[in-house]
């Protein structure tokens, strides 16, 4: 992690990489002040780990021709001084009433050095979200389910399998994922089944639905105060019930399908919302949402 300080330059509220670009405030009026910002960059995964990065910021004091603001270097030798010397009525003397930076120290920085410190904490928190994919086939025109025996089904033209999309969030994550959009493309050699078959012990047809008329079913694990703790059944029409299919084309809005619960602050960007509370699309950690739906060999 590599940090910068950039002073405001009256560009507007909040650091704008467009226009905040001073590294050095070169004057500033008695009892005035100016905001510095100080930006880091958070290393990109698999790098970035958990954890609170405490940074400081060295404040100093330099002779007032002796900095160039768009850089922030100033010339060696000409920081202002504290007078040391006997009092001198022919000439300006310096005395600097500063502070040093309260706990944690600062290395640097001391009592009237005309030196001053700040620091602060910014936490670094990782969802580590998996999505994995399986099919299994329910049932074939000759190899039926239900049935009390042992049926192996195979997947050969007419038979029906079904389809899971899991989304999971670790246990081992230290922050909820923010789950959007996730869309699928249905294979040219399938059609899709908009009953979500099961097949019984003598058909695999229309006749054996899980929730005639619904195409897809959405459950959740590990999760308290979903609605989807049950199976959650969904109209295979791309409209606002969350997840429908156009064309080829299976589109799930989590965002909608896993709605806010309770009164959260959202976004809850790092920490994970409290106790049977979610924010929308919210996945903490250790819990996981799956997607079902079925499809038809040709």
């Amino acid at each position: 992690m590599s940090c910068q300080a950039f002073a405001e330059t009256g560009g507007g509220a909040g650091y704008q990489a467009g226009s905040d670009t001073n590294q050095a405030i070169v004057s500033l009026a008695p009892n005035a002040s100016r905001t510095v910002y100080v930006v880091c960059n958070i290393p990109p995964a698999p790098g970035l780990t958990s954890g609170d990065a405490i940074v400081s910021l060295l404040a100093t004091t330099y002779d007032a021709t002796s900095c160039v603001a768009s850089t922030g270097v100033c010339a060696s030798g000409l920081t202002t001084q504290n007078t040391a010397s006997a009092d001198n009525q022919t000439a300006v003397d310096v005395v600097f009433a500063d502070g040093a930076a309260a706990s944690p120290a600062v290395t640097g920085d001391a009592v009237r050095d005309g030196k001053h410190a700040a620091v602060d904490v910014f936490r670094i928190a990782n969802a580590s979200v998996t999505v994995a994919k399986s099919v299994t086939t329910l049932c074939d025109p000759f190899n039926f389910a239900g049935n009390g025996t042992t049926v192996f089904p195979k997947a050969i033209p007419g038979a029906y399998v079904r389809y899971s999309i899991q989304i999971t969030n670790a246990n081992t994550a230290t922050a909820s994922a923010t789950l959007a959009t996730i869309t699928d493309t249905l294979n040219t050699n399938l059609t899709f089944d908009t009953n979500l078959i099961t097949g019984n012990a003598t058909t695999c047809d229309a006749t054996t639905p899980e929730s005639a008329g619904n195409a897809f079913k959405l459950t959740c694990a590990g999760t308290t105060g979903r609605a989807c703790t049950t199976p959650v059944f969904y109209t295979s029409a791309a409209d606002a019930d969350s997840i429908g299919i156009s064309g080829a084309n299976i589109t799930a809005n989590l965002a909608t399908a896993l709605p806010q619960v309770g009164t959260p602050t959202c976004p809850n960007v790092g920490t994970p919302s409290g106790a049977g509370t979610y924010c929308a699309g919210e996945l903490k950690p250790g819990e996981t949402v799956t997607i079902f739906f079925n499809a038809i060999i040709k």
